[in-house]
């Protein structure tokens, strides 16, 4: 169930930029602090970016994510003001428009993605454990197994599930958790150098924990190939 919606003007900028901190400013005065009554399981970031998808600058969804943690969570309070009770959250990006972010605030099970019109090209489960950072040799060389038929091209968007099955991981912990050493090490997939991820051009990017299934110590991945 759809909680609280709210849109905040202005450009979006990923952690560890001189811009973060106005963006933060505006995140904040655009959110109110979480209500008691609220029973929050989830998250959705709509990013409105400038500029074209293929400037080399574009930020990656997961480093514009944490600013979003930031103040949500740790100034605002929402899910109990810590982000490993977020049980999920999704992210997404786009170059049109008014620039700013949309934030919608959930309860209840994930809604369902709307993926249709993308073509699934990878659907596997890595064992574990995670990846601690982006030079995970095991992942890597997991990673590289799974390459689909032809090789990314350069016009190639891509929209991502990463399902994890340890119910306690933290999820909004971006900068040395688990979710962003697991992309990073999805270079072979994506594009990029060992230890030089370039996730950029995922367009789509959603994260779930404790899901049935999948190992407890592991992740199961989902790529779809996004059109155009």
């Amino acid at each position: 169930m759809l909680l609280a919606e709210f849109w905040i003007s202005g450009v979006s900028a990923p952690y560890s930029t001189q811009k973060e901190r106005p963006w933060k400013e505006a995140v904040e005065r655009e959110i109110p602090r979480r209500r008691d009554s609220m029973v929050e399981t989830g998250v959705d970031f709509e990013f409105h970016l400038t500029g074209a998808d293929t400037d080399p600058w574009v930020p990656d969804l997961d480093n514009l994510c944490e600013p979003m943690f930031s103040v949500l969570v740790n100034r605002l309070g929402w899910f109990g003001g810590k982000r490993a009770n977020i049980r999920w959250w999704r992210a997404s990006k786009r170059h049109e428009g008014k620039t700013g972010c949309r934030v919608r605030l959930w309860s209840g099970a994930v809604p369902k993605l709307g993926w249709g019109p993308n073509r699934l090209v990878v659907n596997a489960v890595f064992k574990g454990p995670l990846p601690l950072n982006a030079q995970n040799e095991r992942m890597l060389s997991w990673s590289r197994s799974l390459q689909p038929n032809q090789r990314p091209f350069a016009s190639w968007r891509y929209c991502l599930l990463l399902w994890f099955g340890d119910p306690s991981l933290n999820l909004g912990e971006i900068a040395t958790g688990s979710v962003k050493s697991t992309i990073d090490c999805l270079v072979p997939l994506l594009r990029g150098e060992f230890g030089v991820p370039d996730d950029r051009w995922v367009t789509a990017l959603q994260v779930e924990k404790g899901v049935a299934g999948v190992p407890k110590t592991g992740v199961e991945v989902l790529l779809w190939r996004a059109h155009p």
